[in-house]
């Protein structure tokens, strides 16, 4: 999948202003003409638009509001989205205390990606897709990359991270002791391998 560039979304606009005010031919500026053509009203209706649905100018990515699906899946509009370069422990893995007492660690990650999210918008950029065919991307809340926050309160490991965004919030929780790192756990690749 072609990441999308600047001059596309810019582009996309272009495309659905003419569609929105009918311009028949080819400007020469095209900004200097939508100006021209643009009513104060007309004007503030756009702005609008374009910052309660910012996914109108970022074609290929996603934004909206998230459900969450576990430690490392959301959903927008219905589309699974995997975040890039973690991996959270699966729903049903159980992790164990200092004291060796089993805890439900899976659930906690999800719960925690759920109260970091807080039914704010979520944006996603889009990196591939996985084997089984869910879209690859990194999100953010507020400018925030959830794979790092995730990562940096132990609630996930770093995990394909090719770029190595997040090997230093994994040893900044592991040497904290924050999250699954207060205890033992299995790496989630090897509790899905054997579960």
């Amino acid at each position: 999948m072609r990441k999308t560039t600047t001059t596309d979304r810019l582009w996309i606009c272009r495309n659905a202003m003419k569609k929105v005010w009918g311009s028949q031919s080819e400007p020469q500026d095209p900004l200097r003409e939508w100006r021209a053509k643009m009513s104060p009203l007309k004007a503030a209706v756009l702005g609008l638009s374009l910052a309660a649905f910012p996914w109108f100018v970022m074609a290929g990515d996603f934004v909206g509001q998230a459900s969450i699906i576990d430690g490392d899946t959301i959903e927008i509009r219905g589309e699974r989205i995997r975040l890039t370069g973690m991996d959270a422990p699966e729903s049903r893995q159980l992790c164990h205390d200092a004291a060796g007492r089993p805890w439900r660690c899976g659930q906690q990650a999800a719960l925690a990606l759920d109260a970091m999210v807080a039914r704010r918008p979520v944006v996603c950029t889009v990196e591939g897709t996985d084997r089984y065919g869910r879209v690859l991307a990194a999100c953010a809340v507020g400018g925030r990359d959830l794979a790092g926050w995730m990562i940096k309160n132990g609630w996930a490991v770093a995990y394909y991270d090719r770029l190595d965004r997040h090997s230093a919030a994994e040893r900044d929780a592991r040497t904290a002791g924050r999250g699954i790192w207060a205890g033992t756990f299995q790496r989630p690749e090897d509790w899905r391998r054997q579960n």
